[in-house]
């Protein structure tokens, strides 16, 4: 009756072990499925950022480019008040150098203008500092170097967390070092009379 009855036990720890394991891969499947639609979405984010980020940027440069071809006369007057302002200016220096430098200063910030308005696609630098008349009103103009693309850094979207294995077996814990001789052969004591019930 004995070997029935192991076999037996044998048999549903078995059986219970396969639906356990079957449980347990259906689990990582759906871990796994879930991951890799958080990993596509996470994709698509980033991607839609990045289209936002140029559309803003192209926006952005063609409305600089209007803005200074408007504004570039603009430069006449600044550079006629600043020039004026000088600790050494007077009058006659800045009516006249103001006009001759804000002329300058004007072609350069037209001719810049309608370079940014041409190659709005194209995510570059701004030519002139400061980059519209208003800004900086003491500054005196400098111009960089033309199409300079824009250093983009990457968008940094949280990744999503990687599903754990299915079944991941923890460290036993050895505490045998903690018992004494005795305690352990009393223990084996009690098992075997256990048994031969």
């Amino acid at each position: 009756m004995k070997p029935f009855r192991h076999f037996f036990s044998a048999l549903v720890f078995m059986a219970l072990l396969l639906v356990q394991t079957s449980a347990f891969a259906l689990d990582y499947y759906q871990q796994q499925l879930q991951y890799q639609q958080q990993l596509k979405r996470q994709v698509e984010l980033q991607n839609h950022l990045n289209e936002q980020r140029y559309r803003r940027q192209v926006g952005d440069k063609a409305l600089s480019g209007i803005t200074n071809m408007v504004t570039g006369p603009l430069e006449l007057p600044k550079n006629i008040i600043n020039l004026y302002n000088e600790p050494d200016g007077n009058i006659i220096f800045g009516t006249i150098g103001g006009v001759i430098k804000g002329s300058l200063d004007a072609t350069g910030r037209i001719m810049a203008g309608f370079g940014d308005l041409i190659t709005a696609p194209l995510p570059t630098q701004k030519v002139v500092q400061p980059e519209y008349v208003w800004d900086n009103f003491d500054q005196a103009n400098t111009y960089g170097k033309v199409f300079r693309l824009v250093d983009n850094p990457e968008i940094q979207v949280p990744a999503p967390v990687a599903p754990s294995p299915p079944a991941a077996q923890m460290p036993v814990d050895d505490q045998a070092a903690q018992y004494s001789q005795e305690t352990n052969r009393n223990l084996d004591t009690m098992f075997r009379k256990e048994m031969m019930k």
